[in-house]
This record gives C-alpha cells, structure tokens and sequence, in this order.
C-alpha cells in the first residue's frame, strides 16, 4: 500500500474525485475513465455506452433476420409488382412491362420484359398494373424466355373516354440449363381504349425478361452488422 494520498483522484483532487473507491470521475468534463488500481491485473478499457447499446440491440436484430432467412431460403418462391404497357394493331399484341421482383433467397431486383401475343382482340391500347407470383428459386430465373396464357376483359366506364381492363395469365418459365419448368399466375388492373361495349380476349405468347439491378438483402445486412461489431 502506498503512502500517496491523491492516488484515488489520478494526483488532480480538483479535477477528479473517486466517491465508490474504484471509479476516478472527471468533474470538468463529467465523463468517467476508469482508474487502474494496483491490485488491478489488467487495465479495464473505455467503452462508449451509445456503441454498446447499437452493437446489443444489432445483435438481437441479427438473430432475427438470421431465423428470417433460415425459413425462407428452403422455399422456392418469387414475387413482382409493377406497371404495363400494351397496344393491339392486329391479331399480334405487344407489350412491356418494369416492376420490382423479390425471392425468399433475399435477391431484390428491377426488371424489364417485352412480350408478343397472338390474342382475339380488337384493335386497342391499355396501360395496367400488374402482381406476380412463381415458384422459381430466385428472381434471377425469371429472366430470358418465357410463355404465357391468359384474358382480358374491359368494361365501358360511363361518361369517361376509358375502359375498366382486367386479365389474369398463366406463366410458364423453361430453365433449360437445370432441365426444370417453373410456373405462376400473373394479376393486371388498368384503363383500356376499348370503350364501345363490354368485351375480352384471350390471347397466348412469349416473353422476355432482364434484370436492370439487383442485389441481396441478407448481404447488405451481414455487411452492416460487421461494420457495426467492429466500430
């Protein structure tokens, strides 16, 4: 035991006080540094408590999304929603389309697809928007070639220059290079130009599709969390 009465307050008495015996507090700055006794075997380090309260409440949220991600990746499942163009010369369609596509792998992607249609419609433009659902492994399956069948129909809204247009289509998605067929439902709701009388149409064809952008949602995560842990 030494002889040095100021020990407990770094020699500063002015500055520094010690009322528990283990903890030097600064009375200027009023922030805390821990004084190293001389029974201590090991300097104790600062922490910073905002750091540790976004590193604990990180980690809770890291096993959340880990659980997340554990009971979506065995599904195959993908997700879309976006907007719809097409116009009807003749007996051929065409059409394309821009939406948001999701899988339960955690891909996130903006795609684009243009399609031909054989269809029994008349002559006529419409703009909708549309969801979709597959059973395709990720958003990345989607792309390239694809068949379709399906109607719609359109309904006279009074007084307006439009039309009410629904349709539904059945999606068919080849992937050659796994030797597998995938298969969903596509939704639409829009305005059509045909507003003489109620009508339909059913129509078949193919499709196109590429990814603008993308990226993964777990990913980003995971790198958020470590910079997080390691700040």
């Amino acid at each position: 035991m030494g002889y040095n009465m100021f020990a407990y307050c770094n020699n500063n008495p002015v500055h520094f006080y010690d009322p528990c015996g283990t903890e030097c507090i600064c009375l200027t700055k009023r922030v805390s540094s821990r004084h190293i006794c001389e029974n201590d075997t090991e300097p104790q380090k600062e922490t910073n408590p905002v750091k540790f309260i976004v590193k604990k409440k990180a980690t809770k949220i890291n096993r959340i999304v880990n659980i997340i991600e554990d009971m979506a990746k065995p599904v195959d499942m993908t997700a879309s929603a976006g907007i719809c163009a097409s116009g009807t010369p003749s007996i051929i369609s065409f059409s394309g389309q821009v939406g948001v596509s999701v899988d339960t792998k955690g891909n996130f992607a903006i795609q684009a697809s243009i399609s031909d249609n054989f269809t029994t419609g008349t002559p006529s433009a419409s703009a909708s928007f549309y969801t979709s659902i597959t059973n395709a492994p990720t958003v990345f399956n989607l792309e390239e070639m694809g068949c379709q069948a399906g109607w719609s129909s359109a309904v006279p809204i009074s007084k307006l220059p439009v039309a009410l247009a629904t349709g539904q289509d059945l999606l068919l998605i080849p992937d050659i290079e796994n030797n597998d067929l995938y298969f969903g439902a596509l939704t639409s709701v829009g305005i059509s130009t045909q507003t003489e009388k109620l009508s339909g149409e059913v129509h078949v064809g193919i499709s196109h599709t590429f990814t603008l952008f993308s990226f993964n949602i777990f990913n980003v995560f995971d790198d958020v969390y470590s910079k997080i842990m390691e700040g």
